[in-house]
């Protein structure tokens, strides 16, 4: 059997985000030396609108990811930024008004080197003092290259 062509994942359950840490259900594998587009959506809520979520992924040791990210709060309007994605500087965004449902995509092309392993999305919250809650329906897909 060789590397599948695509995989994708969809959450099921709501999770909490507070300190840096795995996603529970974001997770695809990775086979080594291959490429892949992958696309992420979260679907996330704040109880105050001065939280932010910050984001970024664990991956095999030699993967490198590029991409592009693009938010849609519900009530501050779109932005995107280009970025380069670790662990040791995620990239965050702003909730918007406080219990708002905000939508938020990543694009990005995974480089993974010698090491098969997964790409699994990390979330936390950065600023405030309430949780930040990934919702269900929030997903992870790649398509290899």
């Amino acid at each position: 059997m060789g590397t599948p062509t695509e995989a994708f994942v969809i959450a099921q359950a709501s999770q909490t985000y507070t300190a840096l840490a795995n996603d529970n259900e974001l997770v695809l594998a990775l086979a080594a030396n291959t490429r892949y587009a992958v696309r992420v959506g979260l679907i996330y809520t704040g109880s105050v609108g001065t939280n932010q979520l910050a984001i970024s992924f664990a991956v095999p040791a030699g993967c490198t990811l590029q991409g592009v990210q693009q938010c849609y709060p519900q009530s501050t309007g779109a932005g995107s930024a280009a970025g380069s994605y670790a662990a040791a500087s995620p990239l965050g965004m702003t909730v918007g008004a406080a219990n708002d449902i905000n939508r938020f995509e990543i694009f990005l092309v995974c480089l993974n080197g010698a090491n098969a392993g997964n790409l699994q999305l990390k979330g936390q919250r950065t600023v405030g003092a309430a949780n930040i809650d990934r919702l269900p329906g929030s997903y992870m897909m790649a398509s290899h290259l």
